[in-house]
């Protein structure tokens, strides 16, 4: 499980998901922790984290902060439950073969997520003709695709706390968008759309109070 979580630290979402899809189908990991993985450590890639968001705005530092150590919290305390032993049958593929079928999978991918974020922007799209506060619009425009309204609020001058709020929801989120792609792969092992939910909603609760005891004693 090890390398999924590095995957999912390092190349984000779906990337991860085909990645612990692959690993549970050849039983490589069990379906209880590729569960706890996709779960527990569903976020933008690290260099979208660092050399994007950090880049235009280096207090962004403290949400990246609170997300990584909510998901990691989230993930030991998931570690501690009690499950039945599932029994992982040999197989003898290597690893290795794993990872070029995942990229192959991966490549084949582009066209899921171009079409995801179309899709989800093309909605975002309509948000400013039903309400007026600019704020609001983009806040919920990054629920459903949140790169390009993650990037315009690390752009505002002068953000106040609710802000850094705000753009560390949608980033504990990772969006409708990122969400839909990952789940064309997770539903092979039949994982459904809700276990997701109910894990970005634990991060964002947990992250939000992590950002605020940082900001309170910064």
């Amino acid at each position: 499980g090890l390398i999924c979580i590095i995957a999912s630290l390092l190349g984000g979402y779906p990337y991860s998901a085909i990645l612990v899809t692959s690993f549970v189908k050849k039983n490589k990991i069990t379906y209880t922790e590729g569960e706890r993985i996709i779960m527990c450590t569903f976020f933008p890639s690290f260099s979208y984290l660092f050399l994007v968001l950090y880049k235009i705005d280096s207090q962004t530092i403290y949400i990246i902060i609170s997300l990584y150590i909510a998901s990691f919290l989230l993930l030991f305390i998931s570690s501690l439950k009690k499950e039945n032993k599932e029994i992982l049958i040999t197989n003898t593929e290597n690893k290795i073969d794993i990872f070029f079928e995942v990229m192959d999978s991966s490549f084949k991918a582009i066209f899921t997520i171009a079409f995801c974020i179309f899709f989800f922007s093309f909605i975002s799209s309509f948000l400013s003709i039903f309400l007026k506060n600019e704020k609001i619009v983009l806040f919920l425009s990054g629920l459903l695709e949140f790169s390009k309204s993650s990037i315009i609020f690390a752009n505002i001058p002068n953000k106040s706390f609710l802000d850094y709020i705000l753009l560390n929801i949608i980033i504990s989120f990772s969006s409708f968008s990122i969400i839909f792609q990952s789940m064309f792969y997770l539903k092979e092992i039949s994982f459904t759309i809700k276990k997701i939910l109910l894990s970005r909603f634990l991060i964002i609760i947990i992250s939000t109070f992590i950002l605020l005891i940082i900001f309170l004693l910064k």
